[in-house]
C-alpha cells in the first residue's frame, strides 16, 4: 500500500499507520517519527483539497455522476445528460492536471522544509496537524505557536528530516523526473525559487512555514479561480483555456505580495475571523474565505454564487421523488461533510451492544473501546465494523476524533477533551467508515470513466489530458531548471539533463546527490550546529571535496555552482 490522498472524497491513507500499534499511536496523538514526513506530505494534499477549489472539483464529480445516472433514466434527454457528464469531467481533468506540480511542490515543501522557526503568530494548518498527531497534545493549540510548542516542533522535524529515512525521502525528491506529468521535482524547485523571491521582498518569508500559510489561500481559496472552474458559459473542451489563463495570471502574481496580504497572513486561521462572525451572528464560511482573499480576485462574488448554486442542486435531489436520486444526494452530502476530516488510522473491529446501552468495540477478542450507543443495534448480536481516528485540523479548535462505524453509520465515538457540543455533533454526522466509502468512490470513478469512454465523449478526456500535459512540459521543466542553469541559454540543456533522473542528471552520482540532500537537511539547524549535524549524517565525508566535485560537475553541465560555503563555516545549496 502506498500513501495517497483521493482528491474528490479527500480520504487519506498512510501505509505506516496500520494495525493495532498504528491505531493506538493515532489515538494518543503520538505517531512514530518515521511517519511525520509522509504525514506532512499527505496532510498538505488534504488541506489544499479542503478548500473552495477542492469543493468545486468535488461538486463537479457529483454533477458528472448525477448526469450519468440521469442518462439511464431520462431517455428523451440522454445525449444532453451525457454531455453534462463530459463537461464536468473535462473541468476536473483540466484543473487536476494544471494543479499537479503545485500540489506536489507544496507537499514536498511541507514534508522537507516547512518549520515554525520565527515568532510568526500562527502555524500553518499542516504544521498544526503534525503537532496534533505527533506531540501527544490534549488538543491543538488553536493554530497559535507558543514558544514551547515551536521548540517541540523543531526537535521533531529536525530529527525526522536528518535520520536515514528522512534523508532518503529528500533524495527521492531530488531524483524525481523533471517532468510536469510527475510534478514533484518541477513543483518543488519552483516553490523553492518563489520562496527565495518572497523572502527577498519581505523577511517574514524567511520562516519556511509562512510559504504554506501564503500559498494555500492564494491558490486554493481563490474564489476567482472557482469562478473560472464553474463558469458553465463555456462547455467541455472550450472551458479549458479560460481555466488555464486564470491560473497562469495568478501564478504570475504570486511573488507580488502586498502589505495587506501580509496582514491577512497574520490572521489566516478561521478562528481569528470566525469568532468575530459568530459573535455577530453572521457566520458564513464564504465570508471567511472572502476576507482571506490574497492578491487581486475581482470575481470572488461570482465564485461564491457558483459554489452555492451547485450545493443547491445537490440539496434539491434530497427531495426528489426518485429514491435513487435521494440516495445519491445523501451519499454526496456525506462525502461533502467528511472532506475536512483527515483519517490517521483505520482498524477493523467487532461491535456489540450490551444490556447497559453501551457499545463494546473489540479487535481479535480484546476490548478496545467502550462508549455510549449513538445508533440502535440489536442486543447480543456481533457486528463487523471499523474504527477510524481523525484529525479535524481545518475546523475551529481542531480535535482528534475516534468514530466507530457499522454499516456506514457512527454507532459510538470519542473526542479529545474540550470539544464543543456543536462541533461534536458535526463530527458524529461526518464520521463514517472511510474504507467502505473509499471502495465505493473507486468503483464509481471506474464506472464514470467507462461511461465516458463511449459516445458522445469517446476520447475527449484523454485528448484534454494529453494536450494539457504537452503544454505543461513546455513550461514547468524550464521554469524549474532556471534555478540551476548558469544562464538563460543553458535552461533547455539543464532541463533535458534532469528530465529522467532529476539532479542525478547533473551530478552523475548517487552518492553526490545524497550529499546534496544531506546538506539541505542540515539547514533546519542553527548555523553553529550545521557542520556537526552534517558530519553525523555523512560520517568521515570530506565535505569541501564533495562540494567542489558537485560544483565542477554542475558547471560542466551548464549549471551554476550548487553548493556554497556559508560565513559560519557550514554549507548550503544555492537553488
Amino acid at each position: 500500500m502506498r500513501n495517497f490522498t483521493e482528491p474528490y472524497s479527500n480520504i487519506v491513507r498512510l501505509r505506516n499507520i496500520l494495525g493495532r500499534e498504528g491505531f493506538e499511536r493515532a489515538v494518543a496523538g503520538a505517531l512514530p517519527r518515521s511517519t511525520v514526513l509522509p504525514f506532512a506530505h499527505e496532510a498538505t494534499h488534504h488541506w489544499c483539497n479542503s478548500s473552495p477549489v477542492g469543493q468545486a472539483l468535488a461538486l463537479l464529480q457529483f454533477r458528472a455522476r448525477r448526469a450519468m445516472s440521469l442518462r439511464q433514466t431520462d431517455a428523451k434527454n440522454a445525449d444532453d445528460h451525457a454531455w453534462d457528464a463530459v463537461d464536468a469531467m473535462v473541468r476536473c481533468v483540466a484543473v487536476s492536471e494544471f494543479l499537479r506540480p503545485i500540489h506536489e511542490g507544496l507537499a514536498l515543501w511541507a514534508e522537507l522544509d516547512a518549520a515554525p522557526i520565527s515568532d510568526f503568530p500562527v502555524f500553518s494548518e499542516v504544521m498544526s496537524a503534525v503537532a496534533q498527531a505527533s506531540l501527544s497534545l490534549s488538543r491543538q493549540s488553536d493554530g497559535f505557536a507558543p514558544a514551547s510548542l515551536s521548540a517541540s516542533m523543531m526537535v521533531l522535524l529536525r530529527e525526522a528530516r536528518t535520520e536515514i529515512e528522512g534523508i532518503d525521502r529528500r533524495l527521492e525528491a531530488f531524483l524525481s523526473p523533471l517532468t510536469a506529468t510527475s510534478g514533484y521535482l518541477p513543483g518543488y524547485l519552483v516553490f523553492r525559487r518563489l520562496r527565495r523571491e518572497l523572502a527577498a521582498a519581505d523577511d517574514v518569508f524567511l520562516d519556511p512555514d509562512v510559504l504554506l500559510i501564503y500559498a494555500r489561500p492564494y491558490i486554493f481559496e481563490d474564489l476567482g479561480f472557482v469562478d473560472a472552474i464553474l463558469d458553465f458559459g463555456y462547455r467541455d473542451v472550450s472551458a479549458v483555456e479560460p481555466i488555464r489563463e486564470y491560473l497562469n495570471s495568478r501564478l504570475i502574481g504570486f511573488s507580488h505580495v502586498r502589505s495587506s496580504d501580509i496582514d491577512k497572513l497574520r490572521h489566516t486561521f478561521r478562528e481569528d475571523i470566525g469568532d468575530d462572525l459568530l459573535r455577530a451572528g453572521t457566520f458564513d464560511v464564504y465570508e471567511v474565505y472572502r476576507r482571506r482573499q490574497l492578491g487581486e480576485s475581482p470575481n470572488w462574488r461570482s465564485g461564491v454564487a457558483r459554489l452555492k448554486e451547485q450545493f443547491e442542486v445537490l440539496a434539491a435531489e434530497e427531495s426528489d421523488p426518485d429514491p435513487d436520486a435521494r440516495a445519491r444526494a445523501r451519499r454526496n452530502f456525506r462525502i461533502a461533510q467528511q472532506r475536512q476530516l483527515m483519517s490517521l488510522a483505520h482498524l477493523p473491529v467487532q461491535v456489540e451492544l450490551n444490556e447497559h446501552d453501551r457499545i463494546i468495540v473489540s479487535e481479535n477478542g480484546e476490548v478496545r473501546m467502550i462508549g455510549p450507543a449513538l445508533r440502535p443495534l440489536a442486543l447480543g448480536r456481533s457486528y463487523e465494523g471499523s474504527v477510524d481516528v481523525f484529525v479535524d485540523f481545518t475546523a475551529l479548535g481542531g480535535y482528534r476524533f475516534v468514530a466507530v462505524t457499522v454499516e456506514g453509520e457512527v454507532v459510538t465515538a470519542g473526542c479529545t477533551p474540550g470539544c464543543p457540543q456543536d462541533q461534536w455533533e458535526r463530527l458524529v454526522q461526518s464520521g463514517q467508515d472511510f474504507e467502505s466509502l473509499l471502495a465505493e468512490e473507486q468503483q464509481l470513478g471506474e464506472a464514470l470513466e467507462a461511461f465516458l469512454a463511449v459516445e458522445p465523449g469517446m476520447g475527449i478526456l484523454d485528448t484534454v489530458r494529453s494536450s494539457i500535459r504537452e503544454g505543461m512540459e513546455d513550461v514547468w521543466p524550464s521554469v524549474a531548471a532556471e534555478s540551476l542553469a548558469a544562464s538563460q541559454d543553458k535552461v533547455g540543456e539543464v532541463a533535458e539533463l534532469m528530465r529522467a533522473d532529476g539532479l542525478y542528471g547533473i551530478t552523475g552520482s548517487l552518492s553526490l546527490t545524497r550529499a546534496l540532500a544531506a546538506i539541505d537537511a542540515a539547514q533546519l539547524f542553527l548555523p553553529a550546529r550545521r557542520a556537526s549535524v552534517l558530519a553525523t549524517i555523512l560520517p568521515d565525508a570530506d565535505i569541501p571535496a564533495i562540494a567542489a566535485d558537485i560544483n565542477n560537475r554542475a558547471i560542466e553541465r551548464g549549471c551554476h555552482p550548487l553548493v556554497t560555503a556559508t560565513p559560519d563555516g557550514a554549507w548550503a545549496l544555492t537553488f
